[in-house]
């Protein structure tokens, strides 16, 4: 799944999933640290960071249906703030670009929106933790990394 045991230095340029984003803002026992390193190579530089504003709608969900609106707020704030990092508001052309993906390979339309901002940004990598994503391997050039697989 995803290409396994990559790291940190073999990529300048990466999209990023929205699970990845959770696990880093809730510190996940488990994936936490390593969703971390990634937010952190794009502050720092390493690494050139992408995700679209499906984000902010996918990290407010569960707040929202808990009646949260403050902590929704937080998340988007947060994540807007992340230096490195570039939301990408979903246009035209990238809503064109995720129905080519979309028609192309069996995955859902949010799926689709974020790997566009992968494959319309030129990035090296989409970063995930989504299993049937990471099936995928690589769209249009652009790999699918499993984030699980990410080495220290």
């Amino acid at each position: 799944m995803g290409y396994e045991g990559w790291s940190l230095k073999s990529v300048s340029s990466a999209a990023v999933d929205t699970n990845v984003f959770i696990y880093a803002f809730m510190r996940h026992k488990v994936h936490g640290k390593k969703s971390l390193r990634l937010l952190e190579s794009f502050e720092a530089g390493a690494c050139k960071g992408f995700t679209t504003t499906v984000t902010i709608c996918e990290l407010a969900v569960k707040p929202m249906m808990s009646r949260e609106e403050k902590l929704a707020r937080e998340y988007k704030n947060k994540l807007l703030a992340l230096p490195g990092l570039t939301v990408l508001d979903i246009t035209p052309d990238l809503a064109l670009e995720a129905a080519r993906i979309r028609a192309k390979y069996p995955i859902s339309l949010p799926d689709a929106l974020q790997i566009s901002a992968a494959t319309t940004q030129k990035a090296q990598a989409f970063v995930t933790n989504d299993r049937s994503i990471c099936r995928l391997k690589a769209v249009d050039g652009t790999r699918v990394m499993a984030l699980g697989s990410m080495r220290p």
